[in-house]
């Protein structure tokens, strides 16, 4: 039995896309290291005496997703480690990680504790082309393979995905990146053109920010991602939103999505992958995927993927 460290980036975390990054991370795991015991550690809070001794007997660590790695590692990390946590953390494996806004290069701090804990024989997974040019100034074995909640959407699966608008749609916002004459753009064409608009929020605040920009007959989904999960098997909807992993929860599910770019993320993802997005300001073009859109394509660095799963085999 192997020992493997996950370090779980859905803890102490209030942004219920990191669950769904976490699904998408085990079920991997499950499949390339059936034979690994996982022991789980926080990143978005700082390690304490408990973790650290968990950490000291695994093999290696494997980082899931989400915007872990950042330029700067005394403001606001998302990726919370210290000098302190060097002694025990070690081999950590990066698994579709990106990299925290268009930041400049890492500070020398970063890179030394970066350089510290990853690990120098494994190879790392970046979710986008952005975080593989950053992530170079670290010198390890980096490949992209864009972010694990999209390595199911094969040609196969994306074939089976409707070209015609839905009945109904499901909507979702960004309370930390707002933009109120666009997402009202956004909310109106919705509800011009759907029966009935359904509302998820991927974090709590999303729904004060809802509210701030209007009478909207919105009708609210539970706020978990079982719920939001069991809507997109059970209703003909379409998801039209700023939220990244909403909408490839619904792909992931077989609905039409189409993805409003707020930052990074989206941007990056969608140049490299095809996974439909569009700016949040081109209204023209999202009425358009609302009337009907092309066959969804998604565009996956197979080899890399590959490499990075079959590394874990026994040797």
């Amino acid at each position: 039995m192997r020992m493997v460290a996950l370090l779980d980036t859905s803890i102490s975390s209030n942004n219920l896309g990191d669950e769904i990054i976490m699904d998408a991370v085990r079920a991997e795991l499950r499949a390339c290291i059936p034979d690994a015991y996982l022991v789980t550690i926080v990143t978005h809070d700082y390690c304490g005496r408990i973790a650290r001794k968990l950490l000291r007997p695994c093999e290696f660590g494997i980082l899931g997703g989400t915007n872990a790695l950042s330029s700067a590692m005394l403001r606001g990390p998302n990726w919370r480690i210290t000098p302190f946590d060097l002694g025990a953390m070690k081999n950590i494996v990066l698994m579709g990680v990106g990299w925290q806004d268009y930041h400049p290069k890492a500070s020398l701090y970063a890179r030394f504790l970066y350089n510290r804990v990853l690990s120098d024989h494994h190879f790392h997974s970046f979710r986008d082309g952005y975080t593989l040019g950053k992530a170079a100034q670290l010198h390890k074995k980096a490949l992209n393979t864009a972010c694990p909640t999209m390595w199911q959407l094969t040609p196969e699966h994306c074939a089976a995905i409707p070209t015609r608008k839905a009945n109904n749609a499901v909507t979702a916002l960004t309370y930390y990146r707002p933009d109120p004459v666009h997402d009202r753009k956004m909310l109106d064409l919705l509800f011009a053109h759907y029966g009935k608009v359904y509302f998820w929020c991927q974090q709590a605040q999303d729904w004060e920010y809802l509210q701030s920009l209007g009478q909207y007959d919105v009708e609210l989904i539970d706020p978990n991602v079982h719920a939001y999960t069991q809507l997109l098997q059970d209703e003909n909807v379409d998801f039209v939103g700023s939220r990244l992993h909403g909408g490839i929860r619904a792909l992931q599910q077989g609905r039409r999505a189409l993805i409003t770019i707020v930052d990074n993320r989206a941007a990056e993802i969608g140049r490299d992958t095809h996974c439909p997005t569009v700016p949040r300001a081109d209204h023209a073009a999202i009425a358009r995927w609302i009337a009907g859109s092309d066959p969804v394509r998604i565009t996956l660095p197979t080899e890399a993927i590959e490499t990075w799963r079959g590394q874990f085999a026994p040797g």
